[in-house]
């Protein structure tokens, strides 16, 4: 079953003193963990057909790992409001995507939102540390498959 959406969270990140948090970067583990998760979405025929990426540098350095693994390029739009929502923010910025074009979508952002939507959509609590990615079929309540 192809997903419709995909909601990924960054991957490990460093935490430096003195850097603030929008540019934090990946750890050279938390690369690593996103280009396997992105070499199991080619391995499946996932290929997003739209991204709506958290503006941080953690989660363009995530899809960054993700599009190296699926060996093409992506359309991705950048988020400040991504990056600063709360849940409900989120879900609205998420559901807009989804609303504006057809296709596979992947969201790359932070926890707690990333965590929060899974009980709110899908009745379930479903652990989402760095890198881990959850896909959707299409009624968005229904998990396909999580990775990561």
């Amino acid at each position: 079953m192809r997903p419709r959406l995909l909601i990924q969270r960054h991957a490990e990140a460093a935490d430096p003193f003195g850097v603030h948090d929008h540019e934090r970067t990946l750890t050279e583990a938390g690369r690593a963990h996103a280009f396997t998760v992105g070499e199991a979405l080619r391995v499946r025929g996932w290929v997003p057909d739209h991204v709506l990426c958290s503006s941080s540098t953690r989660t363009r350095q995530t899809l960054e790992a993700v599009q190296a693994a699926l060996g093409t390029p992506l359309h991705a739009t950048f988020s400040d409001a991504l990056y600063r929502a709360n849940f409900a923010e989120f879900q609205h910025l998420v559901r807009e995507a989804l609303a504006s074009e057809e296709g596979m979508w992947l969201v790359c952002a932070h926890n707690p939102n990333c965590a929060e939507i899974h009980g709110a959509w899908a009745g379930a609590a479903i652990r989402v540390p760095p890198g881990r990615l959850v896909a959707y079929a299409a009624d968005l309540q229904t998990v396909v498959e999580v990775l990561g």
